[in-house]
């Protein structure tokens, strides 16, 4: 395997979601039950449904689903098991990442409107529980079980898909 091991990064990556996740979660908690939302709160619920789509989804997901499932597929069935339920909690991360972004919308017209700061608290809940669960999952069995199924050759291959993932996200600008 080449310099870039896939797997090794797709665990960083991890780590970083899970300190990004605890920074959220303890701005959401030190919130008291404001008559309105401020700005910058707003503000760091848009960043964070943006970060979700962009960075965990658009990215870090790109490169599971696009590179590593795939190969996988070759020894695992894709619609069951590890990959299909990888798969599923995939889904239910991108409509928790809609929600956020929807109150994040809601927030920006009407500070006001506490009911769409809920929606985004229950979403960062959940958020914080399936990514805990998915990243303890996918860093203890699926990761294990691609090193031991894939060979060297799969490997680079995944990490070549990978790489051309990072250059895409690396040329793209910022919105």
């Amino acid at each position: 395997m080449g310099a870039y091991d896939p797997i090794a990064i797709l665990m960083e990556e991890h780590e970083q979601f899970r300190e990004r996740l605890g920074r959220f979660a303890a701005q959401m908690q030190a919130l008291a039950s404001p008559p309105r939302v401020p700005s910058p709160v707003v503000r760091q619920i848009a960043e964070f449904g943006h970060f979700l789509a962009r960075d965990v989804d658009g990215w870090h997901g790109r490169k599971e689903e696009e590179a590593l499932f795939p190969a996988l597929g070759s020894y695992l069935p894709v619609d069951a098991g590890p990959i299909g339920v990888m798969l599923s909690e995939h889904g239910l991360l991108r409509e928790h990442q809609r929600s956020i972004e929807r109150s994040a919308e809601r927030l920006a017209k009407d500070p006001e409107a506490i009911d769409a700061l809920a929606t985004a608290e229950s979403a960062e809940h959940a958020i914080r529980a399936l990514l805990t669960d998915h990243i303890e999952k996918e860093d203890h069995v699926l990761f294990p079980m691609a090193r031991s199924l894939l060979s060297e050759r799969e490997l680079d291959e995944v990490a070549e898909l990978c790489q051309a993932i990072d250059a895409r996200r690396a040329s793209d600008t910022p919105p």
